[in-house]
């Protein structure tokens, strides 16, 4: 079994889920017409659903933010899989773009391709919306925070509306993105 590891690293992350209410079912106070037979129907999971790169958890509400995100979310995964770095500085917001220079971006995601990427939850931060992914990342061990070519990540990236589209903005202090070994 592989243990979890909680540290700093180039990508942002962890934040818990957020679930939504069920409706109450509708009762009726007129009694049937005729006598009810139980019936019994398996319960209905939602499936994900998959839209580019970003597949998108049920629980996530659809609506509001989650399109655009998912749109940004499209953007980040192309350009770390096509080691574009303009393609990705275009997604950080100005603080983040002193700290992600060309040469941090290089170390940190030379030779990575990520897949399976599933947004889990969206939640507002402020003046920022926490977009909570998780993902798995392949990229030679030497490089690897696990020193694994495989390695599942749960980050939350902390988005910044910027009279239109999203930017990556810092994220809080003490925050902490979560890996392990595939």
């Amino acid at each position: 079994m592989a243990a979890i590891l909680t540290t700093t690293v180039a990508r942002p992350g962890l934040a818990a889920l957020q679930g939504t209410g069920m409706p109450r079912p509708h009762v009726s106070s007129t009694p049937p017409t005729s006598p009810a037979r139980p019936t019994t129907s398996p319960p209905v999971t939602p499936s994900p659903t998959s839209t580019g790169l970003v597949t998108v958890a049920p629980g996530v509400p659809p609506g509001g933010d989650e399109p655009t995100v998912v749109a940004f979310l499209n953007s980040y995964f192309t350009a770390i899989n096509n080691h574009d770095y303009q393609q990705y500085r275009g997604l950080l917001d100005a603080q983040m773009q002193q700290q992600e220079t060309a040469a941090v971006f290089r170390a940190g995601y030379r030779g990575s391709h990520d897949s399976a990427a599933t947004l889990t939850g969206l939640t507002s931060a402020g003046a920022q919306v926490a977009a909570s992914v998780s993902f798995t990342s392949h990229q030679p061990a030497a490089v690897s925070p696990t020193h694994s070519g495989c390695t599942d990540w749960t980050i939350t990236l902390y988005l910044t509306p910027q009279g239109g589209p999203y930017l990556i903005g810092s994220p809080p202090s003490g925050y902490h993105a979560s890996y392990q070994a595939c």
